[in-house]
């Protein structure tokens, strides 16, 4: 799923569609979709709101909360590139994910709801019915030294 450094996703999604599509016909990208894996439903979603001059940014309020009416019900996995707010999304004092998104996710209450984008909030939790992943395997100051998740469907 493309993010915050993905310009080309955003820019050019046609390009960047061909360039995956020479990675292998398994290989699927998801943006404002979903697909169904082994009878489990997948959306993804590459925005979160306004960070700096980055891609896939959008204004908190309305502007980002219509992208995610788009997030259909019976949803078994959401993935985002930004986290719902309160929830693994703290940088430094401040909690910095979408009040939008997080009220959707209460709304559709799926299994899990992976994402990253804030890499201090690298970790799991669970509210719920739904496991919360920040998948951010880099901290802040992009070392890759944060583990990797795995979690069970």
């Amino acid at each position: 799923m493309a993010g915050n450094h993905d310009f080309l996703f955003e820019t050019e999604p046609d390009v960047a569609r061909k360039l995956l599509g020479s990675v292998g016909p398994r290989l699927s990208y998801l943006e404002d979709a979903g697909m169904t894996i082994n009878g489990h439903r997948f959306w993804g979603s590459p925005w979160q709101p306004r960070f700096f001059d980055w891609a896939f940014n959008l204004d908190r309020g309305e502007a980002i909360a219509e992208k995610w009416t788009l997030i259909p019900h019976g949803i078994d996995v959401l993935i985002t590139h930004g986290p719902p707010a309160g929830i693994l999304d703290r940088v430094g004092f401040e909690d910095v994910g979408c009040v939008d998104l997080r009220e959707r996710v209460i709304e559709l209450q799926p299994a899990v709801h992976a994402f990253g984008h804030i890499h201090e909030g690298s970790g799991t939790v669970q509210i719920g019915g739904t496991t919360y992943v920040n998948a951010s395997i880099c901290d802040e100051r992009y070392s890759p030294v944060n583990p990797c998740r795995v979690v069970d469907i």
